[in-house]
């Protein structure tokens, strides 16, 4: 926070704060898809990444990215789970419907959208034919529907004030929407509401002491990436919940990583994020994670993932009952040239049981191989008797997956530093080298000054 006020880059209310200021803002950019927490520490997303690469060229389609992004129910939000729904999606897919003139107003935002829980074509037509029948309505008309709420001002100030400073201008800041003055909307007439038992009104005047009402729309830079974005990932889709996925990071894997990165490798031709990383790291995950009558098919997606280490020669798939599943070769300038085997393990009940050390030996001495890599989505505990005082050490595959993502991201190249996993095998024979390269991971990226 120091830092930070020192270099005029944050003010806050005062000079008398605590620590926990700083947490609730951090907390806040996780929300806003800048980044996102672990443990004590932060990690930057890919949009992040790109800021901090210094490309401001790219800055509006990032920050279209991070909206698109965020969906109900979040991580960092305590709104209720009753919200299932990709609500900004669906904003954005409302800003680019011909039928409304692709713009909403601030009082048809709070009236119609702020409270949908869940979105399907069916309850986005009656939305559509809602705000339409609601635009012919007469100021008067529409104050007495705001009034038959109860409570109506506790309700509407709340919400008024939500949707206009962490919403709209927020993202008029990052150069995503346009605030469009227009007069003529309810008659140059305001909707003011009460905020609880203050003198405080929340109003929908365009700015403090400028009583004019006005619309968000899209900026016209980012129609085109948008319509991109929606046209291939849609606003009715099911949203990622702690229930749909197999832990906590995982959850928080895909939607702060592999989906962001998804969303930028579709409307940036030119983007520098590779799609085919993408691509491969999520086909190792699945193929994992999930059971199929098909063995060969987590072998398939594994070799690929050794391609992506930038001291690789070669990787060939073998995979023959008396061989090694992939047999790689790497070379190193301090290792010279030397021939890795990998093993893909796969249970159909997930989490791999046993290990027969002496088969995998041979493969290695069949090979002239240093040592072998053991990867399956999870390891039964006994199996780290079954590998001692053999050259083998076991991986989980979302490990490899995450630190392969981060190192690609974050290189020249575009490509994972090997060097540090060979170290650490070296290091770490015969045993499991999972947290290992978490910590790795950990140390590397996250948020330092």
């Amino acid at each position: 926070m120091e830092i930070l006020r020192a270099r005029n880059a944050y003010r806050g209310r005062g000079w008398d704060w605590t620590q926990n200021t700083m947490w609730v803002r951090l907390s806040q950019l996780c929300f806003y898809m800048f980044c996102y927490k672990k443990g004590n520490r932060f990690f930057q997303t890919p949009t992040t990444e790109m800021f901090m690469r210094n490309n401001w060229f790219w800055k509006d389609e990032a920050c279209l990215v991070n909206l698109f992004s965020i969906q109900y129910p979040s991580p960092y939000s305590e709104t209720s789970d009753n919200f299932n729904i990709y609500a900004w999606r669906l904003i954005i897919k409302l800003l680019l419907e011909e039928r409304i003139w692709k713009k909403l107003y601030p009082d048809e935002f709070i009236r119609f959208i702020m409270f949908l829980e869940r979105i399907d074509e069916n309850i986005y037509e009656e939305l559509i034919t809602e705000i339409l029948r609601y635009r012919t309505l007469s100021y008067t008309e529409k104050k007495n529907l705001f009034e038959s709420i109860p409570h109506y001002n506790d309700v509407f100030s709340n919400c008024m004030h939500e949707a206009n400073y962490y919403f709209f201008r927020i993202f008029n800041w990052f150069w995503v929407f346009d605030l469009v003055e227009d007069s003529f909307h309810n008659n140059w007439q305001l909707f003011k509401f009460q905020h609880w038992n203050t003198s405080t009104y929340r109003s929908d005047a365009i700015q403090s002491r400028r009583n004019i009402p006005w619309y968000i729309k899209l900026s016209s830079s980012l129609l085109d990436k948008a319509k991109i974005l929606n046209d291939n990932f849609s606003a009715f889709d099911t949203p990622e919940t702690q229930a749909t996925s197999a832990t906590k990071d995982e959850r928080i894997r895909e939607l702060y990583e592999f989906n962001m990165l998804r969303y930028i490798s579709i409307i940036n031709e030119n983007n520098e994020y590779n799609e085919k990383v993408i691509d491969i790291l999520n086909n190792m995950i699945y193929q994992s994670r999930f059971w199929s009558n098909d063995w060969k098919t987590f072998e398939d997606s594994l070799a690929p993932v050794f391609e992506l280490f930038r001291e690789n020669i070669d990787a060939t798939i073998i995979s023959w009952a008396w061989d090694t599943d992939i047999l790689c070769t790497m070379e190193t300038p301090i290792n010279n040239r030397f021939k890795i085997n990998a093993d893909a393990k796969k249970k159909q009940r997930w989490r791999l049981e046993s290990i027969n050390p002496v088969r995998l030996t041979n493969h290695l001495e069949r090979n002239g191989s240093e040592y072998c890599i053991v990867i399956s989505p999870k390891f039964a505990a006994g199996t780290q008797w079954d590998i001692n005082w053999y050259n083998i050490v076991t991986l989980e595959a979302e490990t490899l997956a995450k630190y392969c993502l981060k190192e690609c991201l974050n290189s020249y190249d575009w490509l994972a530093d090997y060097e540090v996993i060979h170290n650490l095998i070296e290091n770490n024979l015969w045993h499991d080298i999972t947290e290992s390269i978490n910590e790795v991971i950990d140390n590397r990226y996250w948020i330092k000054e």
